[in-house]
C-alpha cells in the first residue's frame, strides 16, 4: 500500500483535475462499455466480491453491482498489465479453492469461501493484483448507491464535532463528498 507523500498527493490532485476536465457523460464509458470476461470469471469475481463485502443487514458487493462495474472497468479502463494482475489474482484464488476444498471458489458455500479467502489473504498479502482487487471492490462498493446511502449514513449537516464517540451500529461512518 502506498505511503502518503507529497508527490503522491500532487499526483492524485492532478488526476482529479484531469477527471474534472472530462466532458459530461464521457466517464460513463467506464461502466457502460462492453463486458469482456467469460461467464466463469464473472461468477468467480462475483463470489470474491460478495465474500469481501457480504450481504448482512445491508446490501453486499454483489447486490450493489460491484462485479459488473469492476469487469467493465477491466475491459474499458485498466491497462493490460493491471488487468492481467487482477485476473491473475482471481485465478490464484480459484486455484487455492480447488487445492483446499476440491471445488471452484464460486461453487463453495459462503463459509468455505470466507475460510479460503482468509487463508489466501494471509499468504498473498503482498500480491499487487490481489491488493488492487480488494481495493477496487471496496471503493466501488462505497461509491455505489447502496454503499453510500445504506451502509454509510449521509447527513448534510452532521452537527457539532464530538471527540471519542463509541463506534456502534448507530454511529457508523458518514458517506458523502469526503469519502
Amino acid at each position: 500500500m502506498d505511503q502518503f507523500s507529497r508527490r503522491g498527493v500532487l499526483r492524485n490532485i492532478m488526476l482529479l483535475a484531469g477527471v474534472a476536465a472530462i466532458p459530461h457523460g464521457a466517464a460513463h464509458a467506464l461502466f457502460d462499455g462492453p463486458a469482456s470476461l467469460p461467464p466463469a470469471t464473472i461468477s468467480l469475481l462475483s463470489a470474491v466480491a460478495d465474500t469481501i463485502i457480504p450481504t448482512t443487514e445491508t446490501p453486499g458487493a454483489a447486490e450493489a453491482g460491484v462485479p459488473d462495474r469492476l469487469q467493465k472497468m477491466l475491459a474499458n479502463w485498466a491497462t493490460p498489465k493491471r488487468r492481467d494482475e487482477i485476473l491473475g489474482a482471481l485465478q490464484k484464488i480459484d486455484g487455492a479453492a480447488r487445492t483446499e476444498a476440491g471445488s471452484t471458489f464460486a461453487a463453495l458455500s459462503p463459509a468455505d469461501r470466507l475460510k479460503t479467502l482468509k487463508t489466501f489473504d494471509t499468504a498473498h498479502s503482498g500480491d499487487p493484483g490481489y491488493s488492487k482487487l480488494k481495493e477496487l471492490v471496496i471503493q466501488l462498493y462505497y461509491l455505489s448507491e447502496a454503499g453510500a446511502t445504506v451502509e454509510l449514513r449521509y447527513e448534510h449537516n452532521p452537527g457539532a464535532w464530538e471527540p471519542s464517540i463509541p463506534v456502534t451500529a448507530e454511529t457508523r461512518n458518514y458517506g458523502g463528498p469526503g469519502l
